[in-house]
């Protein structure tokens, strides 16, 4: 059994006096006569707890002692309007140095001279046409890009000095009659002709093989024959200029039959019959020999040209596409193409007339 004293008069205290000691839980174990006649603040205190609670090996006494001399925290009833009077104070400032600066904006905004913004248009102007130079460089199935880029070019910045240099880039893309579009039909590219593109349906078909070139008036690469697109199918070739008639050129080489009639297809421009009954082996007199057709399609309301391969025996087949701009009467006198009766009976009666030196 347990013996302690009391701290003050010693008297000896076990059993039930011990436990009343403990449960009372002061700084020092006192007597129960001790305990009445001892002067103790409430809020030194520590409510009563069970007797088995109480571990006598660690005591929290101590822990007591502090938490009955901490400060009790209390709210100021005022830190609340307090705050809110913060707030509106800084909402104020922020108010007012928005408004002040605005109007020191207004008053020291000056409208720019006519000069000013001439040499900015001017420099603006040069830069774009710095990059639509880029644009003589791309493959030439991209023709028709560049043609639209310096319309394009000349909507924005006509007037500028740049825009000279432009109008004389036009002139001279839209007289040169280059193709805006070569296309190997079922193969890869083979300069200047591009890889197989903007077609839909058909299937591809290789063949091997010489072919002859010698019968086609400016055929294309041999490797271009060697590939075809064959069956129904179709080619839509778009930035065209709408309205505007195009020389399409078709290019052939039959190598499965070898008699002329076996296979006869037709070829459709924008829904117009363009070519009846095409036999490649009959134009070619023999097999594996190029054969190049030429066609006008006028190009729809979109600057679309679409061509249709029908076939009416066997499949319809193709194996490479130019689209070209329609030479003028004086390009093709400059280029020796052959020209209408018409014109040359007007040229030959001028030369007459003329007066002689």
């Amino acid at each position: 059994m347990q013996i302690e004293y009391c701290s003050k008069c010693g008297l000896r205290l076990d059993g039930k006096d011990l436990q009343e000691a403990r449960a009372y839980r002061t700084r020092e174990l006192l007597c129960e006569e001790c305990r009445n006649a001892a002067t103790v603040k409430p809020n030194r205190i520590i409510p009563a707890v069970h007797p088995r609670s109480f571990s006598p090996r660690r005591s929290n006494t101590n822990y007591a002692i502090r938490a009955a001399r901490a400060p009790r925290r209390q709210t100021s009833p005022g830190s609340f309007p307090l705050l809110i009077g913060v707030l509106l104070a800084v909402s104020a400032g922020v108010i007012a140095f928005t408004v002040l600066r605005t109007r020191s904006t207004e008053s020291t905004y000056v409208e720019p001279s006519q000069d000013t913004i001439t040499d900015v248009r001017e420099s603006q102007a040069a830069k774009a046409y710095r990059e639509l130079t880029r644009f003589q460089g791309i493959p030439t199935h991209e023709h028709a890009k560049r043609i639209k880029a310096v319309e394009e070019f000349l909507h924005t910045f006509n007037g500028t000095s740049a825009a000279l240099e432009a109008h004389a880039l036009l002139k001279k893309l839209k007289a040169s009659g280059e193709a805006h579009y070569r296309v190997n039909c079922g193969g890869n590219a083979q300069k200047p002709f591009m890889a197989d593109a903007y077609y839909s349906g058909g299937e591809t078909h290789s063949a091997e093989g010489k072919v002859d070139l010698s019968k086609a008036p400016k055929p294309a690469p041999e490797t271009v024959y060697h590939r075809k697109r064959m069956g129904r199918f179709t080619y839509a070739f778009p930035d065209l200029t709408p309205h505007r008639t195009y020389r399409v050129r078709l290019h052939f080489s039959e190598s499965t039959f070898g008699a002329p009639g076996k296979r006869l297809f037709d070829v459709n421009g924008n829904g117009a019959e363009v070519l009846k009954d095409v036999d490649i082996f009959a134009t070619a007199g023999a097999q594996n020999r190029a054969v190049v057709r030429e066609a006008t399609v006028k190009a729809d309301e979109k600057g679309q040209v679409l061509l249709e391969f029908l076939g009416s025996k066997e499949h319809a087949q193709c194996s490479g596409i130019e689209i070209l701009e329609v030479p003028s009467a004086s390009q093709k006198a400059a280029t020796g193409q052959p020209q209408p009766a018409a014109t040359r009976k007007e040229l030959s009666t001028k030369t007459k007339s003329a007066p002689h030196d």
